[in-house]
């Protein structure tokens, strides 16, 4: 009996040990996997009301820059949305850009923005204070791209271009802010307003 008792005290805690560091690991790891997938989880959410942004890409010091003011911004890790924005883009010869909608989305490095639900392009320019500083001509869509750094506003859906005196209607858009070039891809179509004298 004696010799079984000596066995027992030289084998139990040894195997008391590893028992404990294998429980003990397992625990670990699954508290690890635990932890983990809660932290993919978690998503940063910022929401700020009257907002007011300045981003530039000034490489080129030609004082080139976009102003974007919206109602609300919302910061979701990865993209920027505003509510109702207004795309102020400063151009060559003292021209601006000025684009609305009632939703913009923008990625955290801002290369181009989504403008989402009666966007609408205007531009002005900012030494003239009078009701005729309009180039003469506004572009309407449900929705557009402006891609940043070129000034470039892109589209694929309807599009309606009109002044005091025509209409043109067409599918697509690619329309140069500084270049003042804009093309209509297809489907084109031209009316002219009746004149009221």
């Amino acid at each position: 009996m004696h010799n079984w008792k000596e066995t027992f005290s030289i084998i139990l805690p040894p195997s008391l040990v590893f028992l404990l560091a294998l429980t003990t690991g397992i625990l670990s790891k699954l508290l690890l996997i635990s932890h983990s997938d809660t932290q993919k989880k978690t998503v940063t959410k910022i929401e700020i009301n009257e907002v007011s942004m300045t981003h530039s890409n000034d490489q080129d010091n030609e004082g080139n820059f976009s102003k974007i003011t919206a109602e609300k911004l919302i910061f979701g890790g990865k993209t920027f949305k505003f509510t109702n924005p207004k795309i102020t883009s400063y151009l060559p010869n003292n021209d601006i850009a000025i684009i609305k909608a009632n939703l913009a989305i923008a990625t955290v490095n801002f290369t181009s923005i989504d403008l989402i639900g009666d966007a609408e392009i205007r531009q002005t320019n900012k030494y003239k204070k009078d009701s005729s500083n309009q180039l003469g001509y506004t572009v309407k869509s449900d929705e557009l791209r402006y891609e940043v750094r070129d000034k470039l506003v892109l589209t694929n859906k309807k599009v309606i271009l009109e002044n005091n005196s025509f209409v043109i209607t067409g599918t697509g858009l690619e329309f140069s802010l500084p270049e003042q070039t804009l093309e209509i891809l297809t489907n084109s179509s031209f009316s002219s307003k009746a004149s009221e004298d």
